[in-house]
């Protein structure tokens, strides 16, 4: 899909910088408001995104909570997260660093956090042997940063395959315009209940 297709069906900016790729696989706007105004009712008053990518979500939590802060691995990316940020009024504190760094992760201090499993492959299939193993990134993430975490998982990673992983969680299918989108996996206080549910959101 062409950078200007993508920048017009998913209503973002048209200022926004990234190439096609960057912002084919980010979230769709109204996803991350989703989100930020679920947080938000569950107290969160600080989140971090971990692999923000070109700050998608980043901008659409900014009104939201007191701190906003995303890690990016990607120097190159990162650049283009903190230049959207700035373009789009808000202030986010954009890191460099790997989220199965550790030290990078007990350097973070925020509520809740949100981790957007960076490599997904096509749609439907999965994620990309390239991820670090997601038990042990949500183990570390717990340890160093918040027990109160959202996973965002691919439509293959079923629930049971995500609960045999995590243990038990809130599984939440998410449809935009009818198409399933991705799941949010809840974690800590921000499971609303135990097993799978389902939100339709509209972009249109």
């Amino acid at each position: 899909m062409r950078r200007d297709e993508v920048i017009r069906k998913r209503g973002y900016s048209s200022l926004i910088a990234g190439d096609d790729l960057s912002l084919e696989i980010a979230s769709y706007p109204v996803t991350a408001r989703y989100l930020a105004e679920r947080l938000r009712e569950a107290g969160v008053r600080s989140v971090c995104e971990l692999c923000c990518g070109v700050g998608v979500s980043l901008i659409e939590f900014a009104p939201y909570f007191d701190d906003v802060t995303g890690v990016e691995r990607d120097e190159r990316i990162a650049e283009l997260a903190r230049k959207n940020c700035e373009s789009s009024g808000v202030r986010c504190d954009i890191r460099l660093g790997d989220v199965a760094d550790e030290d990078v992760l007990k350097g973070i201090a925020a509520d809740a956090v949100a981790y957007d499993i960076p490599y997904w492959k096509e749609y439907g299939q999965g994620t990309d042997s390239r991820n670090p193993d997601l038990a042990r990134i949500v183990a570390l993430i717990r340890r160093t940063v918040s027990q109160d975490i959202v996973v965002y998982a691919p439509p293959h990673m079923t629930h049971d395959t995500i609960r045999s992983l995590l243990g038990e969680c809130e599984y939440q299918e998410v449809w935009i315009d009818g198409r399933y989108d991705r799941n949010f996996v809840y974690l800590g206080r921000l499971a609303r209940t135990l097993g799978a549910t389902k939100v339709e959101l509209q972009n249109k």
